[in-house]
Order: C-alpha cells, then structure tokens, then sequence
C-alpha cells in the first residue's frame, strides 16, 4: 500500500541470472537492487498451480523436496521469473506478487546493498 492507502503494482522481475553452480540465483526486481537469492528459497516459495491453491495454500510438504535443488536454467517472460529446477525437473514460476515475499523475506541469506 502506498501512503494514500491504495494499492501499489507488485514489481515485476527484469531479470534473473544462475551462478554457474546452480545454487544461487541474481535476480533483478523492477525498482530494486539486485537480490542473491538461493534456489532452494526459489523452489519453496513456487507459485505454480502444482505448488499453490489459488488461495495461497502451500499443495506440498516443503519437507517433499529435493534436498540440494540447482538451477537448470531460468527465464523472464512477462514480468514472472520461471526456473527449471534439477534434479526433479520441476519449473518453478514466480509471478510479481510473489516478488513482494522475495523482496521482504529478512531470511535470505544474501541481499545486494547498493552502495
């Protein structure tokens, strides 16, 4: 919400580029700093309709999956951040509301500062 109580667009993601180990991803949100984020964090918070109810219920045991997830390869298309995922093969989709829990999660283990 903005100061006069009306809702503001979620940002989009411009960008989002693996490091070569798959692990870790740079993700660059519309109007944000760059942000390091690990694939694991990306694999749990998936907005798929396999992972998510339209209601916002988690449809799998975060305990379900793989232990060491790497990305495979990652895309932007339309503002939403779509990552296949080894060694499952699951593509993972992050639409620009779910940019909003990437952009305020304080347990990410790394965010660019901007200096």
């Amino acid at each position: 919400m903005n100061v006069e109580g009306m809702a503001t667009q979620a940002p989009v993601i411009l960008s989002a580029q693996p490091h070569s180990d798959g692990s870790i991803l740079f993700v660059s949100p519309g109007g944000h700093v760059p942000i390091l984020v690990t694939a694991t964090w990306v694999r749990d918070h998936c907005g798929c309709p396999e992972c998510l109810q339209p209601n916002g219920q988690r449809l799998f045991d975060v305990s379900n999956l793989p232990e060491d997830p790497r990305v495979e390869r990652s895309e932007v298309v339309d503002g939403r951040l779509f990552t296949t995922f080894q060694p499952d093969g699951h593509i993972a989709m992050l639409s620009p509301s779910r940019v909003d829990l990437l952009l305020e999660d304080s347990t990410l283990p790394m965010r660019a500062r901007g200096q």
